[in-house]
């Protein structure tokens, strides 16, 4: 055996990444939002580890852990993303043995340092909750020292098994991992001696970090909880909980990811393996990247440090209302990030790759659905109507952002203006009204299949289409054209990136509660009718498919509506976060506000191509044909 290993490491030294099984052909696509992810994270966590360090009234132990915190993801995301980035883009699927198992270590070790730096903050949140008057005596420096040695160390003691138990195996066979880096199961799998131990350890570390590491948290939060709830006063309670806010986000985005991906390498055999591999992906991903923007947001001695370290006064703010207040305007100026200027030219890098990953993948789609004959199809026919409208949405605002952050083109006429509003709240709205005739078409299919082919028909589709540009054409005209009768006769500076209609009206010197009335009434009406459709549709499809008695029936039924419900939470909760955030814009700084709104013109075009492409088996076969073709 010992041989036949080391005759194995001398003719092949190296693995062979795939990649993404089963993704090949799209997995250029897939590198675009993963590298923007990638960059999120060490722009993100490079600037909280700066803030931290520059700043003396940062280092205090919730500040000091969330530096560790920030250390450890940008280890953890550059110990993978770069080759896997690689792999994706160039096809550089080669990497050493020892390379390798090296990747492997350090992402499994910095995973686990990350869970005990959490149970750390969450101790920080106990003491300083239940221990207030003792908190800096208890969590001095030298404490919080201790604490980041003893979760080094156990990270490393923990996971340095993993690469030496790897080591003794024998490679006999193929060294293609299934996989876009090397995970410890991933590697495991292709030895052909015996794995046992290596699968056993494995096992028993995720219980031990997950399980020991969670209850600590949970044990935490109880005894927080115990504590708030003797505390009186609601706002008392509710500004105790609030400093806790930020961790238990933190904590979710971990945890929860982690968990699902665990659970899913496990057990789930019948879920396909490019699932597994993005799970995976993402799990080290999203939480580097998301976990400095939740504590950049809601965390006030941060933000503010950022705003000092940041800020650009306002006196071109002041001196565009200056110049422009003693006459009727004919012209508005959008301000887009008054705060946040010299951030511009960056955000516009990550909206720029959005856009065009929108435009192309839109593009894509709709060129894959004209050729390819056996996609002509009235559940197609949709897919290309809503296509349109992301286009649509997409060049009615990003243009119009991006000049204002390259070229500082701020200057917009009243007709543009106007014009924007009405594209941007009518398109919206059409977008609703097709996911519920999307919605409906899939109650047809799968609760009167037999009718199907004479319900759903393409002239149904031309009458759902006309329907849908109509009903929103007629009930959202009235938007622009209400703002467009007020009179501006003082400032003209739209504190946003787009002609909202609220942000507009804002600016008149006449009384505004006719257009506020007719929007929020319009608004709620159109969606609200949509979502209560889409819910009584899918409760329709729900009643069936349990009925069904054929195994596996039920499964095939829903993974049909698949594709359609993802669009829909995309859809739904980013609209839902824009009006939460607009309702409470005195709690929410006037930047996150606008970037929620330009994100919400950016993210479902982006996304609705992809999520289609990844889970129609059709799509997926039309578009490898039209290669094929071209090729």
């Amino acid at each position: 055996m010992a041989l036949s290993n080391s005759s194995w490491r001398l003719h092949q030294p190296s693995f062979f990444l795939i990649g993404i099984p089963g993704l090949e052909e799209s997995q250029h696509w897939i590198a675009l939002p993963l590298c923007v992810l990638y960059l999120f994270a060490l722009v993100g966590n490079v600037t909280i580890l700066f803030i931290i360090w520059t700043d003396p009234s940062l280092h205090q132990p919730m500040c000091l852990f969330l530096a560790m915190l920030s250390g450890t993801d940008l280890i953890l995301a550059s110990s993978m993303a770069p080759k896997a980035l690689a792999v994706l883009l160039v096809h550089a699927h080669e990497i050493g043995y020892t390379v390798c198992l090296i990747q492997m270590f350090f992402i499994h070790a910095f995973s686990s340092m990350e869970s005990g730096i959490l149970v750390a903050m969450a101790l920080d949140r106990y003491v300083a909750i239940c221990y207030p008057l003792h908190h800096s005596s208890i969590l001095h420096p030298g404490t919080i020292g201790r604490i980041g040695v003893v979760v080094l160390v156990r990270g490393l003691l923990l996971l340095l098994p993993f690469p030496i138990l790897l080591w003794r195996l024998v490679f006999c066979q193929a060294t293609v991992i299934g996989h876009a880096y090397c995970e410890h199961m991933a590697v495991v799998k292709l030895a052909c001696s015996e794995t046992t131990v290596n699968r056993a350890y494995g096992l028993a570390v995720a219980l031990l970090v997950i399980g020991i590491d969670v209850l600590a948290i949970s044990i935490s939060y109880a005894f927080i909880l115990q504590a708030v709830l003797k505390v009186p006063g609601t706002e008392a309670r509710i500004k105790a909980f609030y400093t806790c806010g930020s961790h238990i986000c933190v904590a979710l985005v971990f945890y929860v990811p982690g968990i699902v991906s665990f659970l899913n390498h496990r057990f789930g055999h019948h879920v396909p393996h490019h699932i597994h591999v993005l799970l995976a992906i993402l799990y080290l991903l999203l939480p580097p990247a998301l976990n400095p923007l939740v504590y950049g947001v809601k965390t006030r001695q941060i933000r503010q440090r950022v705003l000092r370290v940041f800020y650009i006064k306002g006196i071109y703010l002041m001196t565009l209302s200056s110049n422009y207040s003693t006459a009727p305007v004919s012209e508005f100026f959008l301000i887009c990030f008054p705060n946040y200027k010299s951030w511009q030219h960056w955000l516009s890098l990550p909206l720029s790759l959005l856009f065009l990953l929108a435009m192309g993948a839109n593009a894509t789609l709709l060129i894959t659905i004209r050729l390819e004959a056996s996609l002509h199809e009235p559940m197609y026919y949709l897919l290309s109507f809503l296509s349109l409208l992301d286009m649509v949405l997409c060049l009615t605002v990003i243009p119009k952002v991006l000049a204002i952050f390259w070229f500082d083109l701020r200057a917009i006429s009243f007709s543009a203006c106007f014009l924007q509003m009405f594209i941007m709240n009518c398109f919206l709205a059409m977008e609703s009204c097709t996911f519920m005739i999307m919605a409906y078409d899939r109650y047809v299919a799968i609760c009167h299949p037999l009718r199907y082919p004479s319900i759903i028909t393409n002239q149904f589709v031309a009458k759902a289409s006309v329907f849908i540009m109509a009903r929103n054409g007629l009930l959202l005209s009235p938007v622009p054209i209400l703002s467009a009768r007020l009179h501006y006769c003082g400032k003209n500076v739209i504190e946003n990136c787009i002609c909202a209609n609220l942000s507009v009206s804002r600016l008149s010197c006449d009384d505004v509660t006719l257009n506020r009335i007719y929007q929020f009434v319009a608004g709620w009406t159109l969606l609200g009718l949509d979502f209560i459709l889409i819910f009584l549709s899918y409760a329709f499809i729900l009643r069936a498919v349990l009925r069904f008695k054929a195994e596996g029936a039920a499964v095939k039924a829903l993974s049909t509506c698949g594709s359609h419900f993802i669009l829909i939470l995309f859809f739904s909760t980013i609209l839902l976060v824009v009006v939460l955030t607009n309702v409470s814009r005195k709690r929410v700084p006037m930047d996150i506000l606008i970037l929620l709104n330009v994100l919400h013109h950016l993210i479902p075009p982006a996304l609705n191509p992809i999520v289609y492409g990844f889970r129609t088996k059709e799509l997926k076969q039309g578009f490898q044909k039209l290669l094929q073709r071209r090729l």
